[in-house]
């Protein structure tokens, strides 16, 4: 018997959209008012020169980002404390989405901010953002969204250019 490994993909594909709907709808909407809001750009852009310089996937950021919304969201931080949760939040985001090899050590992280905080304050961090979570980072984005549906989305036939799209 000759399975068929694109139908079997699709199955995959089916049932892990099933439970992100799913999981996406016990996910808490996020209210916006959070005191550092104004802020969120600068610790954002900043958070993406981190995760280049540290080589981290786009999905790693972009779970990050969402982790860092929705902390920030339920929290009223100080100015300093902000650049530690958005280094906490790639960090959580690294375990999540980075081969182990490639998750940042709070050592690694730490130098970005000059070494400002003991690394007792990472340990710590850490552990406060997973029980605000639950211990439930794993939470669904966009971008893993689009990296789950693009290889449906292009077709062997598809142009671009007059050519074919070989790769995506």
């Amino acid at each position: 018997m000759v399975l068929d490994q694109s139908n079997l993909a699709s199955e995959y594909v089916e049932d892990i959209l099933a439970w992100i709907k799913v999981k996406e709808t016990k996910v808490s909407k996020l209210q916006l008012l959070s005191p550092q809001l104004d802020s969120r750009r600068q610790l954002v852009d900043w958070s993406c020169e981190v995760a280049v310089k540290l080589k981290l996937t786009t999905q790693t950021v972009h779970l990050a980002v969402k982790l860092l919304d929705h902390f920030m969201d339920g929290h009223d931080i100080e100015d300093p404390q902000l650049y530690l949760v958005c280094l906490g939040s790639l960090l959580l985001a690294a375990k999540i989405e980075e081969k182990d090899g490639n998750v940042p050590r709070c050592s690694q992280l730490n130098i970005f901010v000059k070494n400002f905080f003991p690394l007792s304050d990472f340990f710590s961090l850490e552990l406060v953002m997973l029980n605000y979570f639950h211990w439930n980072i794993c939470l669904p984005t966009p971008c893993y969204f689009t990296s789950l549906l693009i290889p449906h989305s292009i077709l062997p036939t598809d142009h671009h250019n007059s050519g074919p799209i070989l790769s995506f």
